[in-house]
């Protein structure tokens, strides 16, 4: 069913939680990526590590042990090749419109092109 609605997608958003209480959430993004690929192609996806308004960002930046630190999240991003990775709070509004800003931008330069 979801394959619907991956038809004709130009660009695509994974989100993850950077919630204690969703830990597992960033396992998932390996599953939307390879589907995402598969049926769209080469198409720009943004990486969201949302709920950043419920942790403190310094922990974020130096526990390289945790899968959901800066440096970890930030090679993932480019080993994978995503447009990029924008930390965001749909509660505070923390991120989101810089980051529509930066896939709608990638996206009007590839119809550009």
């Amino acid at each position: 069913m979801r394959q619907k609605f991956y038809t004709g997608s130009s660009g695509a958003i994974i989100v993850f939680s950077h919630s204690a209480k969703q830990t597992t959430s960033f396992n998932l993004v390996d599953k939307w990526l390879k589907e995402l690929k598969e049926h769209c192609g080469n198409i720009p996806i943004a990486l969201f590590g949302n709920k950043i308004d419920l942790i403190d960002e310094n922990d974020l930046s130096l526990n390289k042990d945790e899968a959901t630190s800066d440096y970890n999240v930030g090679k993932y991003v480019i080993d994978n090749r995503f447009l990029g990775y924008f930390k965001t709070s749909a509660l505070t509004g923390q991120g989101v419109i810089e980051a529509f800003q930066a896939l709608v931008r990638k996206l009007y330069l590839r119809a550009k092109m």
